[in-house]
């Protein structure tokens, strides 16, 4: 392996999401010289009512997007053309896009998200090294089929995730992972946040703020395992119980089934058209977490969680059910509070929260500490890929 490696990550599209923004923070931190850095992006569809993060993506790496030389209406097509053609013969048609790559040989290759089929990088790239990486708690979630996923296993030298808990667990559920997988961090720039968090929030969302009442935000595109129904149902007993808040919800909103409905639904049924809001997607959430009294991240699972982070670097408590990455990033009743999945359990950690000052200012100085911890992942991703004789960068 060269002092400078070459290192290509794979993954379908490039949108808002935590892991995409783990992706572009750790480009960042690497800066121009520590590596020679290719990102390909093998089907980069435009969908209304999300963010696309491939203008973030920092101008010293390659960039391969060949989906982007093509027309808005032959993208959808051919999306659609590559369901039909996976639902019938069970592989996910590529069109091509690895032929940006062909010829080259790369020291690492990353195939990056568990929802990248590994079929592609195990298949379409060379590489001395080749890693999956994981962003979910593989045991949890529902989308995710083991059997599919690891039918590549053999072309993998190791799996990446971005909490112990989440590994620990994935090794007991498919001990083929035993001795390939290892932890990174995910990492953030917190400098970035902060400066972010100045510039506001939309004008026309102001009002949020202005009316005396403490702010509950959570951000999380809308999927059924963020659990917004539960929120409703949380904030519904807590109308009942007396307390007076607003929950603003920032995400995207686009392709979620019946899922937007119900919610909206929900919210009327419980009578809280003026206290829970789906603001939808905003390219800038800081300043809104700036503004808010405490996040809340009540998914029924989270590896790790990069708004938990964000979060603490701007000095806000976090309230999250306790999955694998909240219990790994806050420490309970000091820079945030743990609770239970049930409505219940969410509406007793709000009601405990909201009814507390000297809590909730415990709690913040408690954050800002925690905040200003130094990311892992750095220096975890430069021993993985460094020059390190034969092992490749990976130590014990």
């Amino acid at each position: 392996m060269t002092e400078r490696p070459k290192v290509l990550f794979v993954l379908p599209q490039l949108y808002k999401g935590g892991a995409e923004t783990a992706l572009l923070n750790l480009l960042r931190a690497l800066g121009p010289d520590a590596a020679d850095v290719y990102v390909l992006l093998a089907n980069q569809l435009r969908w209304p009512g999300v963010v696309s993060l491939v203008g973030d993506v920092p101008p010293w790496v390659h960039l391969l997007n060949p989906a982007a030389k093509r027309p808005n209406i032959v993208r959808i097509g051919l999306e659609v053309l590559a369901r039909a053609w996976e639902k019938l013969t069970g592989k996910r048609p590529v069109f091509g896009a690895f032929r940006a790559v062909r010829g080259q040989v790369f020291d690492w290759a990353f195939s990056y998200g568990e929802w990248t089929p590994q079929e592609w990088v195990a298949r379409y790239v060379q590489a001395t090294h080749k890693a999956a990486w994981v962003h979910a708690d593989l045991d949890k979630a529902a989308y995710f089929r083991g059997e599919a996923y690891f039918k590549h296993n053999n072309a993998y030298e190791t799996y990446l995730f971005v909490s112990d808990d989440s590994r620990v667990a994935a090794e007991k559920a498919w001990p083929a992972l035993r001795g390939k997988s290892r932890c990174i961090h995910n990492v953030i720039d917190a400098d970035a946040i902060r400066g972010k968090a100045e510039d506001g929030i939309f004008p026309e969302d102001t009002l949020y703020f202005s009316q005396g009442l403490p702010v509950v935000l959570t951000c999380a595109n809308i999927r059924r395992e963020k659990n917004h129904l539960r929120q409703v149902q949380a904030m519904a007993l807590l109308k009942q119980r007396g307390l007076d808040f607003i929950w603003l919800n920032v995400g995207a909103t686009y392709n979620r089934e019946q899922l937007i409905p119900q919610l909206q639904a929900a919210i009327r049924a419980a009578g809280l058209e003026k206290r829970f809001f789906l603001l939808g997607e905003r390219e800038n959430p800081y300043g809104y977490m700036q503004k808010a009294d405490a996040m809340a991240v009540f998914s029924d699972h989270e590896s790790w969680s990069m708004v938990i982070t964000e979060a603490l670097a701007l000095g806000k408590p976090v309230l999250a059910t306790h999955t694998s990455g909240a219990r790994a990033q806050i420490t309970d009743g000091v820079d945030g509070l743990l609770c239970g999945f049930t409505a219940e359990a969410m509406a007793d950690t709000l009601e405990r929260f909201l009814a507390d000052a000297a809590l909730r200012g415990r709690l913040a100085t408690g954050a800002a500490a925690s905040g200003r911890r130094p990311p892992a992942g750095l220096a975890e991703f430069k021993a993985l890929t460094g020059n390190q004789g034969n092992q490749g960068g990976l130590s014990e």
